[in-house]
């Protein structure tokens, strides 16, 4: 069987449901959230705020995931694997 040990600092994750979701997630989902009705307050039309929502969880999806993984601790991934 092959089993993987955790890293020695995983990423910050929060509980929703009983399920941990990576922080990074969460984080591009309420921006896109209140992205769509700022563009619509504003006088942007809905394909416009939809497409401005897209682009907003993108950067800050992979955004916080690049910084939040290079604070992680990789190194013995690869070496913690069991065969």
């Amino acid at each position: 069987m092959t089993t993987l040990n955790e890293p020695a600092t995983a990423l910050p994750a929060a509980t929703v449901f009983g399920v941990d979701w990576p922080l990074h997630k969460l984080h591009a989902l309420v921006v896109a959230v209140l992205v769509v009705p700022l563009v619509l307050a504003l006088g942007g039309s809905g394909s416009l705020a939809a497409w401005l929502a897209g682009a907003a969880m993108v950067v800050v999806w992979w955004g916080e995931r690049s910084l939040a993984a290079r604070r992680c601790d990789h190194r013995n991934r690869e070496r913690d694997i069991r065969y």
